[in-house]
């Protein structure tokens, strides 16, 4: 069987067109669906934070940057992010859900231990007001909204690698 003789130059090329295919989409080139983005990156580097979205724009709440208070919002649209009203007290680990027009927050864990604060941040008013306090303190844990209402589950109850299967829902009633 004779071999096709293929140009330097066109395997040359081919081989970085393969190339650019396996950098510019890594998920492509596997086969896998779906493509990856870079966006503006965060002001605050931090970990451990809670957050959830509200009328097109992310919320970024507390966080692990010893101990953070910070609140930032990220506009996908715009590509760019904005410091809101600071968190009534530094948290990590905290769960978070927006319903009923407010960005609601739950528990979480500072240097003081693990809590059991409910807070609602008000976007028109730029402001954080108290709510119900949950049955059981916790960090870590996972906030899902059905309807209108926000159901928090498992979570530490105590600083660390601590461990529940609490379910318990909250209600934002006025």
């Amino acid at each position: 069987m004779a071999e096709l003789a293929v140009p330097v130059t066109t395997r040359f090329a081919t081989l970085l067109i393969f190339a650019w295919l396996l950098i510019a989409s890594p998920s492509r080139a596997a086969g896998l669906p779906g493509k990856w983005e870079i966006r503006a990156p965060m002001p605050t580097a931090r970990t451990e934070v809670g957050a959830a979205d509200l009328d097109g724009q992310i919320y970024v709440m507390g966080g692990y940057e010893k101990n953070c208070d910070r609140v930032e919002t990220y506009d996908p649209k715009q590509n760019n992010w904005r410091r809101r009203a600071a968190l009534p007290r530094a948290l990590r680990h905290l769960g978070a859900a927006s319903v009923a027009g407010k960005i609601f927050v739950f528990g979480g864990e500072s240097n003081l231990g693990t809590h059991n604060q409910t807070e609602a941040y008000d976007p028109v008013n730029n402001s954080w007001q108290g709510w119900a306090p949950m049955p059981t303190a916790r960090h870590g844990l996972g906030a899902a909204i059905v309807g209108s209402s926000i159901y928090v589950i498992s979570g530490g109850p105590k600083p660390g690698a601590t461990f529940s299967s609490v379910n318990e829902v909250f209600t934002p009633i006025q």
